[in-house]
């Protein structure tokens, strides 16, 4: 679904701000243009017409639901996972290409592995870490050092609402992983410390960080 369309569908939930997706306010879609746009999701069979969803309508606004009502949130470069409960969470796919979003239900049992699989350079290294101390450094220094791009780089980050009555009670971790020279690095953005990790280290990090 492009944007509009979660927009659309989104006034069948509570209309508030999503998460991880552009800023509705900005969209400005003017009365004809929602009504363009819900006759575009009938011949999806998105909508039964315009004032009624399909089935397949109100699934995909159970998982938006369910989503918006997520009390912690994990992303990992253009995957966002809310985390309903312990057992399930729902999975908000972004591809920029064709400016599409889905939202899909998640088993997060064992879904570390899974999910992580489309950054090959985490499974490419089974070195074990070395007992050295983390170093401190900006994250400049970090990207120039290690040569970073999006074939041996991830970003990593949670945000934790439970609990949280306001917005600086928010417990946020912001991480970075990465390959260089056969080691896998964890850099924390947070504390600018840099540690050497190997790769189940990494993946019991990111199944702690899924957990609810």
């Amino acid at each position: 679904m492009n944007i509009k369309e979660i927009y659309v569908l989104n006034t069948a939930l509570d209309g508030k701000q999503i998460f991880y997706l552009p800023d509705f306010s900005k969209l400005h879609l003017s009365n004809i243009l929602i009504d363009d746009v819900k006759e575009l999701m009938i011949e999806k069979g998105l909508l039964e017409s315009a004032s009624s969803l399909t089935m397949e309508g109100v699934k995909i606004a159970k998982r938006m639901e369910d989503f918006k009502n997520a009390k912690k949130y994990i992303k990992l470069g253009p995957l966002v996972i809310g985390i309903k409960d312990e057992h399930e969470g729902v999975l908000l796919k972004h591809i920029p290409e064709y400016e599409d979003y889905s939202f899909e239900r998640i088993d997060l049992t064992d879904s570390a592995l899974n999910i992580t699989e489309s950054y090959p350079f985490l499974h490419e290294t089974d070195s074990s870490p070395a007992d050295i101390e983390p170093e401190k450094l900006t994250l400049e220094e970090v990207q120039k050092r290690f040569n970073l791009d999006i074939e041996n780089c991830v970003y990593l980050s949670t945000m934790n609402l439970e609990g949280a009555k306001e917005v600086s009670e928010v417990n946020i971790t912001n991480e970075m992983i990465f390959a260089f020279e056969g080691n896998l690095y964890l850099y924390d953005r947070g504390t600018g410390l840099l540690f050497r990790k190997g790769k189940n280290e990494i993946l019991q990090l990111i199944q702690e960080r899924m957990a609810a």
